[in-house]
């Protein structure tokens, strides 16, 4: 996760965990995406207010908020898996490209990590895609192993997709979840 977080840093951008406070901004900003693409919020503040008060999830290791070179938050994306099922759901919300594949690896590698804390070789994503949505489903295709198509309600698809979890070599990162510092802040 460093990787990605580093590259955003050099580029200009701040990485640092989404927190309660931040959930009317946050709602803002996912109401403003969702309508870009369908035409409408599809977003209440309480459903922001209940994914970061969710009791089995934490927004030190599972959350991510990014921020451009003006402050200006540009991309959304968090991890969440229930219990010890291999399902590990995952959301990427922004307009940008660049922060689009950011958040996406991070969410990737720390569905990765989830997998092997409860044991699993395979980890299946689970993605809600709005059929609108052609780059974000691209990329999320590009990075399963065999993506499918489960139709759900409203003018959502649900995309999941499995991959074998790849181990790590002696010494690299470890599959530990690291605490996120309280801001990946760019450099002067």
């Amino acid at each position: 996760m460093g990787d990605v977080i580093d590259a955003a840093v050099r580029a200009g951008y701040t990485i640092r965990a989404p927190r309660l406070a931040d959930a009317e901004a946050i709602w803002r900003f996912v109401s403003a995406c969702n309508a870009a693409i369908i035409g409408f919020a599809d977003c209440r503040l309480d459903d922001i207010r209940d994914e970061l008060n969710d009791p089995g999830w934490d927004g030190k290791h599972d959350g991510w908020l990014a921020f451009d070179r003006s402050d200006r938050l540009v991309g959304y994306g968090w991890t969440y898996a229930r219990g010890v099922s291999d399902q590990v759901n995952v959301e990427v919300i922004t307009a940008d490209d660049t922060t689009a594949d950011w958040l996406l690896e991070l969410s990737c590698e720390r569905a990765r990590e989830m997998g092997r804390e409860r044991g699993h070789a395979v980890v299946t994503l689970a993605k809600r895609i709005y059929r609108e949505d052609g780059a974000m489903r691209s990329r999320f295709e590009a990075r399963a192993d065999s993506p499918r198509r489960r139709p759900s309600n409203g003018c959502a698809s649900t995309m999941s997709g499995r991959w074998r979890i790849q181990s790590h070599r002696q010494g690299s990162r470890s599959a530990k979840p690291r605490t996120m510092p309280p801001a990946a802040q760019r450099t002067k």
